[in-house]
């Protein structure tokens, strides 16, 4: 199933953001135009005026059964999380509550090998004894630059491990 790239969102969310909220009709109309343009075959929509949703809006099928797609259907968000998450992480940069330079360790609560794996997506305890985790800052992490792969039962022994070392170091030094 394809998926209304990024921009489309990004443009729905900023013009949200800075102009009245949407007619039903308007979104109606913005979303068959988007899922035309990138040949989507589901796409939800979520106004949030003033920190409310104030509409949701859902137009096609979800699946290759052609079964509709719905308010409430849960949808892996993968790198559509990315833009709102770079924007809290400038946010808390603006607030001077992070440091992009600093490692993510001066954060945690416990160092990250000592997480359990509640959700089978990273298998951080795979880290124990691999100190180099400690040199990720929420700088490196947003770009896709900490050296992990995507999923960790990707690799032959499905734990976690860092790759590319020295891409690290350059990061680090920026």
């Amino acid at each position: 199933m394809a998926a209304a790239p990024p921009g489309v969102i990004a443009l729905l969310c900023l013009q949200a953001a800075h102009a009245a909220v949407p007619t039903k009709a308007t979104l109606d109309t913005e979303a068959a135009r988007a899922m035309q343009a990138t040949q989507a075959k589901g796409l939800a929509i979520a106004v949030i005026d003033e920190g409310k949703v104030v509409r949701v809006r859902s137009y096609g099928v979800r699946n290759a059964a052609g079964d509709p797609l719905r308010t409430d259907t849960i949808m892996y968000g993968a790198s559509l999380t990315k833009a709102v998450f770079a924007y809290t992480v400038m946010q808390r940069v603006e607030e001077k509550k992070l440091d992009l330079d600093k490692s993510i360790g001066d954060y945690l609560v416990k160092p990250l090998p000592e997480y359990a794996d509640k959700d089978a997506y990273a298998h951080w305890p795979s880290l124990a004894g691999d100190e180099r985790w400690r040199a990720m800052t929420p700088h490196i992490l947003p770009a896709h630059s900490a050296g992990f792969a995507n999923f960790y039962f990707v690799e032959p022994d499905e734990k976690l491990h860092l790759h590319r070392e020295r891409s690290l170091e350059i990061l680090r030094h920026q």
